[in-house]
């Protein structure tokens, strides 16, 4: 399904997922697309040329307003000759420890109730291995040798999935708002824990 329609807080709400992805084409800015996911996932998606597109965010971040606005500058940079995929990467080329400071960690405390601990985790066990590393530059071998330190270490393996999964969420959210094309973590699998319950054995004043 591909149809044009004003994209508005009304039609966002009424934009059932169907089996398919399929997408909504605002029809009065010419580029500006709503994308419907099975899962329920919308985003919002700027059209720049043939074959050309940009994400700019989630329904769940922005308003449709905010989404026209900055898909109005995307189709204005392109007129001037500006390719906005390296504009948006290379303004934003965060490190990890500002991109935790001064981006995610003000967002995270708002809509997480953990919010202040998660950051306070991250900073703790990564930036002394990863916080100068800009985000486009951290790799899954980087992470797998973090995780090995930690694992000699003696660090739970429980504790060391929490955490990766922590960074894995940053990530994630980093992706969303544009700072970075693809989460670089999404191949590094958690470790696999131990289930099998432990046998006790009563001695003999039990």
């Amino acid at each position: 399904m591909n149809r044009k329609s004003i994209i508005n807080k009304t039609l966002i709400r009424s934009s059932e997922p169907g089996e398919k992805v399929y997408e909504l084409r605002d029809s009065k800015l010419t580029g500006f697309i709503l994308r419907v996911y099975p899962s329920g996932r919308k985003t919002y998606v700027c059209q720049y040329a043939r074959g050309r597109r940009i994400s700019i965010g989630k329904v769940a971040v922005l308003t449709p307003a905010q989404a026209r606005d900055r898909a109005k500058e995307i189709l204005a940079d392109v007129t001037k000759g500006v390719d906005p995929r390296v504009t948006k990467l290379g303004k934003k080329a965060h490190s990890l420890e500002s991109y935790i400071l001064k981006v995610y960690a003000s967002w995270t405390r708002v809509h997480h109730r953990d919010g202040a601990a998660t950051i306070a985790r991250i900073k703790t066990n990564f930036f002394s291995a990863l916080g100068k590393y800009k985000l486009r530059d951290v790799t899954p071998w980087n992470l797998e040798k973090w995780r090995s330190q930690r694992l000699k270490a003696g660090i739970q393996p429980a504790t060391i999935n929490r955490d990766i999964s922590d960074l894995k969420a940053a990530f994630n959210r980093a992706v969303d708002w544009g700072l970075i094309r693809d989460n670089p973590l999404t191949s590094v699998k958690p470790i696999k824990l131990d289930r099998t319950p432990k046998v006790r054995y009563l001695d003999d004043q039990e």
